[in-house]
């Protein structure tokens, strides 16, 4: 049996009402002759995802594939994907998006377009279910969306941007040479802020190699209900804070002076985020406002988790 162009790598946990959407987004592409295969990872899940993506599997043998990965997180997940994808071109997305009809086709154009790339990544756009609110800002991570322009963009050790893994792609023998997904920074069940992406790339740019930014390879995203709420975004922010603080990058750990671990433009910065968030809101600028206090609380999560080391080491 021939082995297919792409992999397409889906890691899913309890969200068994979403899948159908996404399996039939994939099913619906216009490919214009690129061959794919679908691998639907169940991280332990125990709702009904084995017998949905079942229904599939049967209806189109060798297209859907289903794995059962029992160790529980998303690095895991993805990691078991990738050990079963027969394609040269690794694709990673998640359960609640909607790939465009041409995605498939436009992932495989830009590998040919652009040869000494060894990962790619594209739009995530929004689809808001109910009105956006004011404070809402489309650049909080948070919100898990991507839009860095009309232009293709080179992502490297000079111009670090973070490609999400919501619409994400790499040559397969990128993963023989940087390895895969670290858990040690992964989502684990229905957690927030986790740093898998970020971590992988780092190790990529340490290789002197590089990623695209091609805005022709778009999905969208459902806003979920909790996603309009303040109080998801402060929490995403300060785990994502933690995590960071996990992750020693070091572009953040170079400072001139340290206090318990923390370089000192970290609490610069807490302090300059959270001034300019009251400056804002006395303007009249929700938006702007809640979007620096989202960032400051990115710092304190990364001052407590270097605090909480330091002190209970």
């Amino acid at each position: 049996m021939t082995s297919p162009d792409i992999s397409v790598i889906l890691s899913t946990f309890n969200r068994a009402h979403l899948l159908a959407s996404a399996i039939d987004a994939f099913l619906q592409q216009d490919t214009r002759g690129v061959t794919f295969e679908v691998i639907i990872v169940d991280n332990n899940s125990t709702d009904d995802t084995k017998a949905i993506v079942s229904e599939y599997v049967k209806s189109h043998p060798g297209l859907v594939k289903y794995i059962f990965e029992p160790k529980q997180g998303l690095s895991h997940g993805r990691n078991s994907g990738i050990a079963n994808a027969n394609g040269n071109i690794l694709v990673f997305t998640d359960d609640d998006v909607r790939a465009n009809n041409n995605w498939i086709s436009e992932l495989h154009r830009a590998f040919h377009t652009y040869p000494d790339a060894v990962y790619f990544g594209g739009k995530v756009l929004p689809l808001w279910r109910a009105s956006k609110p004011q404070w809402a800002d489309p650049r909080l991570g948070s919100f898990a969306l991507q839009d860095y322009g009309k232009e293709p963009q080179t992502i490297d050790r000079s111009y670090q941007r973070c490609l999400i893994g919501a619409n994400l792609a790499c040559r397969k023998e990128l993963i023989e040479r940087v390895g895969g997904f670290d858990p040690a920074t992964q989502r684990v069940k229905d957690g927030i802020g986790s740093l898998e992406d970020h971590e992988w790339q780092i190790r990529i740019w340490a290789e002197g190699l590089h990623g695209k930014y091609v805005p022709d390879v778009q999905v969208s995203t459902p806003i979920q209900p909790e996603r309009l709420r303040k109080g998801y975004h402060r929490n995403w922010h300060f785990k994502h804070g933690i995590f960071r603080a996990m992750l020693r990058d070091p572009q953040i750990e170079a400072s001139s002076w340290r206090i318990l671990d923390t370089p000192g433009h970290v609490y610069r910065a807490t302090f300059n985020f959270f001034w300019s968030s009251v400056v804002k809101r006395l303007q009249f600028s929700p938006q702007d406002s809640f979007r620096l206090e989202c960032e400051a609380l990115d710092c304190l999560g990364f001052i407590f988790a270097r605090w909480r080391g330091r002190l209970f080491s």
